[in-house]
């Protein structure tokens, strides 16, 4: 089965652009107290991306987003349901709870023991369990599956996909497809710093002659006037496949079969390409719907979006415009 719909994670599942600061200079060195810690974005369980932040002194927000793609990764690629990540969220707080009691009254001790008056001992420890990031954002903003749900569209790069009406089949049942707007999609990959990056490298590479190493190498490519003209131009690859949500050796099986479509940039890493992780939700129906009513009306949307993507292109917010072909 290829990706599950979701948020759009380029390829570091970051969130919006944060506030960053170059890493501590040799002056500073790595434990001086001018140096600001890392924090540690998190795309997957086996991929991280170290991001060298200036933290504020309310850094909460780095908090919740650093949680939020953690969880964001459990649902997406462990496909965990949210009821599983609700159980998982309440006992760790309950742990956290514990552990926090502990550790408050052992304050509470050395305080005593260092002299302080009552009233300076609990104004000390009420600050403290206010300042708690951990139970906040549990408490709060992540409690529930639906201000999880609403933290993520908000925060980030979301894209809402589309419902598309096919019309009414033979059994006179309406029916709908969802498509996911490629060229928001591809608007939401160029935000990310990583692919603007990898174009970068892509378009200044140099391939030995007489080598065929990459889809690039081909001949198809060598005669797209799109993408040799244009420098900012992008290479839009689509894949297809179907897939059964119930068991297929099941009476269901074939009913609610899904046909999918995916979308990845040509212009990144190779390996970034065959990630399935990297690879964007573009369309979903089920396979009898587009037996039944055909590709024109299934595609359409699709084809329409590629087509105002190869001649009008995408402007991001800083007036560059990029054009693609599949």
């Amino acid at each position: 089965m290829g990706p599950s719909a979701g948020p759009t994670v380029p390829l570091v599942g970051e969130g919006k652009d944060l506030p960053a600061r170059e890493g501590p200079s040799e002056e500073e060195g790595a434990d001086s107290p001018m140096s600001p810690p890392f924090l540690f974005k998190k795309s997957n369980f086996n991929h991280h991306v170290v991001l060298p932040v200036m933290f504020s002194n309310d850094h909460s927000l780095y908090w919740e987003v650093d949680c939020s793609s953690a969880l964001t990764c459990c649902v997406q690629i462990m496909l965990l349901p949210s009821s599983t990540i609700q159980t998982i969220i309440e006992h760790y707080q309950e742990i956290h709870d514990i552990n926090q009691s502990h550790l408050l009254s052992k304050l509470n001790q050395k305080l005593t023991s260092l002299g302080l008056s009552e009233a300076d001992r609990n104004t000390v420890i009420e600050t403290l369990k206010n300042e708690d990031l951990h139970r906040t954002t549990n408490i709060h903003t992540l409690k529930t599956d639906h201000k999880r749900k609403t933290f993520f569209k908000s925060n980030f790069n979301y894209v809402e996909p589309v419902s598309i009406y096919f019309g009414q089949n033979e059994s006179g049942k309406e029916c709908f497809g969802q498509y996911v707007p490629v060229k928001k999609t591809i608007e939401s990959l160029l935000s990310s710093e990583t692919v603007r990056e990898q174009l970068q490298q892509a378009k200044n590479s140099i391939q030995p002659d007489n080598v065929l190493q990459d889809v690039w190498d081909g001949t198809n490519i060598e005669k797209n006037l799109l993408l040799n003209q244009t420098a900012s131009s992008l290479g839009v690859i689509l894949y297809q496949d179907s897939f059964e949500v119930v068991n297929p050796l099941g009476s269901g099986r074939k009913k609610h079969k899904i046909l999918a479509v995916y979308l990845t940039l040509a212009n990144i890493e190779p390996y970034n390409r065959s990630s399935v992780d990297q690879m964007q939700l573009v369309l979903l129906c089920r396979e009898q719907d587009y037996k039944y009513f055909g590709q024109d009306l299934v595609f359409g949307s699709l084809v329409k979006d590629l087509k105002d993507l190869e001649l009008n292109g995408v402007i991001l917010p800083d007036g560059q415009l990029f054009k693609g072909t599949l």
